[in-house]
């Protein structure tokens, strides 16, 4: 049974964004069926990673939690949307229990209550020393499921080869000891000025091509007991418009220029952005 799959990773440096072209009386293929596939992958990856960028969208809030046996040592993570380095669409759909001494939780192997379900390591310890920080980080992992009985290729007899029928988007969550490739020590967004600065933006480069594939929710720092410390200093935030929008009033019920100054000035200064207003 074949158990390799893509990850997406590999598609954006040899991409031809070659598509099937139909026609009547066709004999199709399996390989024709996934070429039309991997097609809408590759545009929709590469319209996330230059239109979008990458990061938290939303939700993934990281906080303490205990479980039922022991005080400490575990973090919550909720449910939220991420973008990842290469455009892949991260979507944790329920709360996470993870403990930071272990080495991974995969969004397929989830108890439900959230916390990971591994009859075989789930009481291997990794040893954390105090005050050392941890880079709390998820990554887009794909795995395949529900295996079909598969028609032999040849002449042979043999019946018993099998294939997956079906492939899932899931995640992988990981405390990390070292920053990811794609981040730096102290992180620096761009200033709203270079953003939209024409001499810049005119040579504006396309970004480099992606070295990491991990997305950074939470800097974690356990103490002696167990206690953490929660800090979001390299978490990096996708600008997202999903709850920007507007209102058309009737004639009678419009605002005046200076009721309308006031609600955008409220807007941007909860936004951060009061800068950009004049």
């Amino acid at each position: 049974m074949q158990t390799t799959t893509q990850t997406g990773y590999e598609l954006y440096e040899n991409s031809t964004f070659e598509r099937p072209r139909y026609f009547p009386g066709q004999m199709i293929t399996h390989e024709d069926l996934t070429l039309g596939m991997r097609y809408a992958q590759e545009q929709m990856r590469l319209h996330n990673r230059l239109l979008h960028g990458w990061g938290v969208v939303c939700g993934c809030e990281v906080r303490p939690c205990s479980t039922a046996d022991e005080q400490g040592w575990h973090i919550r993570i909720g449910r939220g949307y991420v973008l990842d380095a290469l455009g892949n669409m991260i979507c944790i759909h329920r709360d996470i229990v993870l403990d930071i001494r272990g080495d991974e939780v995969a969004g397929c192997g989830l108890g439900p209550n959230g916390e990971a379900i591994d009859p075989w390591c789930s009481d291997v310890k990794i040893e954390r020393r105090a005050g050392q920080t941890l880079y709390i980080a998820v990554r887009y992992y794909p795995y395949a499921a529900r295996p079909v009985r598969a028609q032999p290729g040849g002449c042979g007899c043999d019946d018993s080869d099998c294939e997956y029928s079906r492939e899932y988007d899931s995640f992988i969550v990981r405390p990390l000891s070292r920053l990811p490739g794609n981040y730096d020590e102290v992180m620096t967004p761009p200033g709203w000025d270079d953003m939209f600065d024409c001499d810049l933006m005119a040579e504006r480069a396309c970004p480099p091509y992606p070295s990491d594939p991990w997305v950074i929710l939470a800097d974690v720092t356990p103490d002696a007991d167990g206690s953490l410390t929660i800090s979001y200093a390299h978490r990096r935030i996708v600008v997202s418009l999903a709850e920007l929008y507007l209102i058309c009033q009737a004639p009678d019920e419009a605002q005046t220029p200076e009721e309308d100054r006031t609600i955008l000035l409220d807007r941007a200064a909860r936004a951060g952005l009061e800068e950009m207003i004049d």
